[in-house]
């Protein structure tokens, strides 16, 4: 009996404590005053250019030219996902070896927490299946399609 008593003692008064005092009473915060120099306007077409992959993690660099001064716009297409990872380093290394394997476009993309490397731009599901094939004669056993944006040169003047 005498345990049960010090038992629920201890538990009545250990467990509360001093009431918190709120260091704010009184005073209504102002997020503005932390100094963040972005503005909700501001954040929200970050956070949209993140989602579309405009900005972020690196990616790839920037393509070269070789348009000759044709103009592109941007479709649904198809490439051919050969590599995955989390290492930088290592997707860097398939995308250069790729390159010389490869006689199309090799991107390096940044997919949180992934650095996906993909070949081609495709316009059709048959185009990517064959170059899917092709990648799977070249070794990289687990390649697959994959439905995105592809740049395409616009028709006409």
């Amino acid at each position: 009996m005498r345990r049960f008593v010090a038992l629920v003692f201890l538990l009545t008064f250990s467990c509360g404590g001093p009431p918190q005092r709120d260091a704010l009473h009184g005073r209504e915060f102002d997020p503005l005053s932390l100094g963040d120099e972005l503005t909700p306007g501001e954040l929200s077409r970050l956070l949209e250019e993140a989602k579309r992959g405009e900005r972020g993690a690196p990616t790839e660099p920037a393509p070269e030219d070789t348009t000759g001064g044709e103009r592109l716009r941007e479709v649904l297409g198809w490439q051919v996902q050969i590599f995955a990872t989390t290492d930088y380093e290592r997707a860097s290394a398939v995308r250069e070896e790729a390159k010389t394997l490869f006689g199309v476009p090799v991107y390096l993309r940044f997919e949180p927490p992934y650095y996906k490397v993909r070949v081609g731009e495709c316009r059709t599901r048959a185009e990517a299946e064959a170059l899917r094939k092709q990648a799977i004669r070249l070794g990289y056993t687990s390649a697959f399609p994959v439905r995105t944006r592809i740049e395409v040169p616009t028709e006409g003047p």
